[in-house]
């Protein structure tokens, strides 16, 4: 069981995730520093970073537990940065072959790490993507035939047949990089760039599932 708390008079959290079994799980969430990666017996542990401005935290005590299969007894706990001076990256996901893929907030960029030789690469920039409050690019995911199927697909706000509007874009990779872009959903921003949602997933019955938040203003 993992728990963090914070309070108003901190704007720095620190958040760590208990994963079984990393390499086949999935997940998306805030951060700003980077990516830890630390290794408990047959377990690893996310330790994620973070910045929040301070009307972000939802009250005075912000607590979150969450449960994995405990490591054994005694176990050695150790942590290393695996991608550091990153610009919001603010979702990401576990690919095949012991590969983080992220997105950054401001900039459209795809990137993707490898753990094993801890390179580092551009998949592609999604163009117009309008990171002011909390818009931006938000979500990721891998189609779940991944590579067999070789399909990306982000959530961003960007500007789009002259609008600002939030959509799901499909990458295809090829050998590498992200190409044949196609809009999957599309639909107008709301005027407030608060309350955002754009956390994407995959369920077990195939479809792909997005969170689209409130839409409603700071405060």
């Amino acid at each position: 069981v993992c728990t963090f708390v914070s309070n108003h008079e901190t704007s720095k959290l620190a958040l760590i995730v208990a994963l079984s079994r990393i390499f086949g799980a999935s997940m998306s969430t805030a951060l700003r520093n980077g990516f830890y990666l630390a290794q408990a017996g047959e377990f690893a542990l996310v330790l994620l970073a973070l910045s929040v401005q301070q009307s972000l935290v939802p009250g005075p005590v912000a607590q979150v537990v969450l449960a994995a299969t405990p490591a054994s007894a005694g176990s050695p706990i150790s942590a290393r940065e695996v991608v550091g001076d990153l610009d919001q990256p603010v979702a990401f996901t576990f690919g095949p072959g012991k590969k983080v893929w992220y997105v950054e907030k401001g900039t459209g960029q795809v990137r993707v790490h490898d753990l094993d030789t801890d390179s580092d690469r551009l998949f592609v920039t999604v163009p117009g993507v309008n990171g002011a409050g909390e818009r931006g690019m938000l979500g990721i995911a891998l189609h779940p035939r991944y590579p067999n199927k070789p399909l990306v697909y982000v959530y961003a706000t960007r500007s789009a047949e002259g609008q600002l509007r939030n959509q799901i874009l499909r990458y295809r990779d090829d050998h590498g990089s992200g190409v044949g872009r196609k809009v999957v959903f599309s639909s107008i921003a709301g005027g407030s760039p608060y309350h955002n949602g754009g956390r994407i997933a995959f369920g077990p019955d195939g479809m792909l599932y997005a969170g689209l938040g409130d839409g409603g203003s700071g405060g």
